[in-house]
C-alpha cells in the first residue's frame, strides 16, 4: 500500500494473518500503533524471555572465565560491550565484581 503524507511517500507491508495470529492477540494490537510521527512502534516483545538477569548472567561468566574481557562478555551475551561496560560498573558499585591486575593480564573476581 502506497501512502503520502506531506512531501513523503510511505509504502506500508501489512502482517500476514499467521504472523498475527503466532504472537498474540496482546501484540497484535501494538503492532498496527503508530506514533504521532507516523513510524511503526517497535513494541512487539520477544516471545521468549529471558528470567535471568543480565548483571547475573555477566557473574556466572566471569566466575567461570576470569579471564575473559568485556568484549568476550559481550559476544557470549550477544549485547554490546557499552551494555557490558554499564552492567559491570554496576556490579563493582555494589560490590560484586572486582578487576584485579592489570588491563591486560588481570582477571575478575566474583566476590559474594
Amino acid at each position: 500500500m502506497l501512502r503520502l503524507s506531506g512531501n513523503d511517500l510511505w509504502t506500508e507491508f501489512p502482517y500476514s494473518p499467521e504472523y498475527l495470529k503466532a504472537i498474540g492477540e496482546g501484540a497484535q494490537k501494538k503492532v498496527g500503533e503508530t506514533s504521532a510521527r507516523g513510524s511503526v512502534k517497535s513494541s512487539v516483545k520477544s516471545s521468549v524471555k529471558s528470567s535471568v538477569k543480565t548483571p547475573d548472567r555477566i557473574l556466572a561468566l566471569l566466575e567461570t572465565n576470569p579471564e575473559w574481557s568485556l568484549a568476550d562478555v559481550a559476544e557470549a551475551l550477544e549485547m554490546t560491550v557499552r551494555g557490558i561496560e554499564k552492567a559491570t560498573a554496576k556490579l563493582v558499585e555494589k560490590n560484586k565484581l572486582k578487576y584485579i591486575g592489570p588491563q591486560k593480564g588481570g582477571h575478575w573476581e566474583v566476590l559474594k
